[in-house]
């Protein structure tokens, strides 16, 4: 039996910016192009994988943002062992300012 089509109604009240498209997939039970074909057709708002995420390996975008206030990047990466590249461009992604300093690696 075919599945009821969803109307452009329907899809704005569940691509509302606050879910990524594989949340949606699954919750509709259609495929993840689905979702961006949606998307793109009625110019719904997804919410990015990576932008998702509320911490960065284990620590909290909130104690990133409050350590990138004082310290420099590559301080705050030694402080909780992560790989400074990876942690300027989690920073990058999410618009997180922090002090401008020459690269000490």
């Amino acid at each position: 039996m075919r599945r009821l089509q969803r109307t452009k109604e329907d899809w704005e009240k569940i691509i509302d910016g606050t879910k990524t498209a594989e949340q949606i997939a699954k919750e509709c039970q259609v495929n993840r192009q689905t979702v961006y074909y949606v998307s793109k057709k009625y110019s719904l708002p997804l919410l990015k994988d990576h932008l998702s995420y509320l911490e960065y390996h284990g620590v909290s975008a909130e104690l990133l943002k409050k350590d990138l206030e004082t310290m420099t990047l590559n301080d705050v990466a030694k402080k909780y062992g992560l790989q400074r590249f990876y942690l300027q461009e989690w920073c990058h992604c999410r618009g997180i300012e922090y002090p401008d300093v020459s690269e000490e690696d």
